[in-house]
């Protein structure tokens, strides 16, 4: 997933994590529902004119949720809607609600069908919604990264979802978002040339970006992420196609408002700079 440049960069926190201990009943979460909607009067106190989308991973949540809020006097139902995964493409709200719905059933067993996500098009449906906030994310949650199972990640779809409610993990912690690259077997360290230029990094400033596999390197300027860069150690190897890292790739990084450019081995040891 690649996140947005300015939600990376804007000093306030857009993401906000409200884990509640939801029991996973009849296609529904209803402590779930219910702490969504204490969130849409909260936001709407606070924000009175922004727009909020509340965004469900199953039709049956979403349902519940609507049926909650038409009963709920404190909701403006003007700047509310509420959607599902499936169905949320082409809509852009001020605020994002998600309501995961998913937990542990009564006897706290974890199931491994997680609908819409589990099928074909999943990882196309999450990448989607979580691109509809244009000021702040927040996550309802019965689950945390933690609970997921190596059999859960066998999905992409349900992978992807683990990793997204990770990163929102350390975005309200604060942990730091660089990290060392894990060595590979059979490589030399300095075979790679982002290892080569972190190790230069001094008068460049550049950092992993574990946030994203969408970039080998980010440029930080005044503690600021300022720009994605690109390298040519295996982008073209795990790519599917030419097109995906000639033109797909550049469209999403510029549509999340990261400028990049591309920097190729050959460039380095000619000792051209980047």
């Amino acid at each position: 997933m690649l996140p947005d440049r300015n939600l990376m960069n804007d000093p306030e926190i857009p993401f906000n994590l409200v884990k509640v201990e939801g029991v996973w009943e009849r296609q529904t979460n209803y402590m779930e529902a219910e702490a969504t909607v204490e969130e849409i009067i909260a936001l709407q106190q606070k924000n009175p004119q922004d727009s909020i989308g509340v965004i469900t991973f199953n039709y049956f949540q979403m349902e519940l949720i609507k049926e909650l809020i038409q009963k709920e006097p404190r909701v403006d139902l003007v700047n509310v809607w509420v959607k599902n995964i499936e169905n949320v493409q082409g809509d852009e709200f001020d605020r994002v609600i998600f309501s995961i719905g998913y937990a542990k059933n009564k006897t706290g067993r974890l199931i491994s069908n997680f609908g819409l996500l589990s099928k074909q098009g999943g990882v196309n449906r999450l990448n989607v919604a979580v691109t509809r906030a244009r000021k702040s994310i927040t996550l309802v949650t019965s689950l945390s990264s933690r609970d997921f199972k190596e059999s859960h990640l066998k999905n992409r779809g349900v992978g992807l979802l683990k990793q997204y409610i990770e990163f929102v993990e350390r975005k309200v912690s604060g942990k730091i978002r660089q990290k060392e690259m894990s060595p590979i077997k059979g490589y030399q360290y300095n075979w790679y040339l982002k290892n080569r230029l972190i190790k230069e990094s001094a008068r460049n400033r550049l950092v992993f970006f574990s946030e994203s596999k969408w970039m080998d390197l980010a440029k930080v300027e005044n503690d600021q992420f300022a720009s994605a860069l690109l390298t040519d150690d295996d982008r073209m190897y795990t790519a599917t196609s030419a097109k995906e890292s000639f033109a797909y790739h550049p469209i999403q990084l510029k549509k999340k408002n990261w400028p990049y450019s591309l920097y190729f081995t050959r460039q380095y040891w000619m000792g051209i700079s980047f």
